[in-house]
C-alpha cells in the first residue's frame, strides 16, 4: 500500500492523505512457468523487480492502472488496467473495518460473505483475466 501519491520527484504525500492499493501479490511455486502463463493470458510480460536475499524469493512486476491515482514507481512498467477487485470473508464487517482503521481506501466492490478470497480482474491485451487462486481468461 502507498499513502497518497508522493514520489521522489514530488516529495512525500501530504499527511492525512488516504492510503491506496498500489499492488497485488500473486505467489507461485514456479515463477518461470507462472510468468509464461500470465504473459500468454494477458499479452504482457512482467518485468524483473527485486529479489529478497536469504529468503529465496524474487518478483516481477506490471503496473495496475487504477485510472485515478499515479503509481509511485512511475510509468516504466507494463500496464494492465484494473477492471474490478472483489473480496469475500466469513465476517465482511471485520474485513472492511481493518483497512478502514488504517485509512485505506478500498478500490473494489464491497466485501461479501464467503470463504476468504480476493479476485482481481485485469484487462489484458487478449481480453480480461481473473487473478485469484490462479489466473484464468474470463
Amino acid at each position: 500500500m502507498t499513502r497518497g501519491s508522493g514520489s521522489e520527484e514530488t516529495g512525500p504525500p501530504e499527511a492525512g492523505s488516504p492510503a491506496v492499493l498500489d499492488h497485488l501479490v500473486h505467489a507461485t511455486p514456479d515463477l518461470d512457468r507462472t510468468l509464461a502463463e500470465n504473459a500468454k493470458l494477458t499479452g504482457v510480460r512482467p518485468v524483473p523487480g527485486g529479489s529478497h536475499p536469504g529468503r529465496g524469493t524474487c518478483n516481477h512486476l506490471f503496473l495496475l492502472d487504477r485510472g485515478d491515482t499515479p503509481h509511485p514507481s512511475g510509468s516504466a512498467l507494463p500496464v494492465l488496467p484494473l477492471v474490478s477487485l472483489t473480496a469475500s470473508h466469513p465476517d465482511p464487517g471485520a474485513a472492511r473495518a481493518e483497512p478502514a482503521a488504517l485509512g485505506v481506501r478500498w478500490p473494489g466492490e464491497p466485501v461479501t460473505a464467503g470463504p476468504t478470497g480476493l479476485t482481481a480482474v485485469l484487462a489484458g491485451r487478449h481480453g480480461r483475466v481473473s487473478f485469484g487462486r490462479g489466473a484464468v481468461a474470463v
